[in-house]
């Protein structure tokens, strides 16, 4: 259903822990859709730290965060 999502979250802590290939599946399926990429940590506690996302750009709210992730611009950090 790539018509109806706009990125997709292509690395979480969490799931990199529990089953990498949840990462790796997500990550070919924005791939292969064109879409935006995002990485999140998941970190409801301290096991689950590292990931996210970092920009070239600063960012002053969730409408420029949005736009960059939108064009591209961000980079998934995958530290686990």
């Amino acid at each position: 259903f790539p018509d109806f999502v706009d990125g997709v979250e292509v690395f979480n802590t969490a799931n990199e822990r529990m089953n990498p290939r949840f990462n790796a599946n997500a990550l070919q399926y924005a791939r292969e859709n064109g879409l935006p990429e995002t990485g999140g940590t998941d970190s409801h506690n301290v096991k689950n730290t590292g990931g996210g996302m970092i920009f070239e750009r600063k960012l002053h709210n969730i409408f420029d965060y949005m736009d960059a992730v939108y064009n591209h611009e961000g980079t998934v950090i995958k530290d686990v």
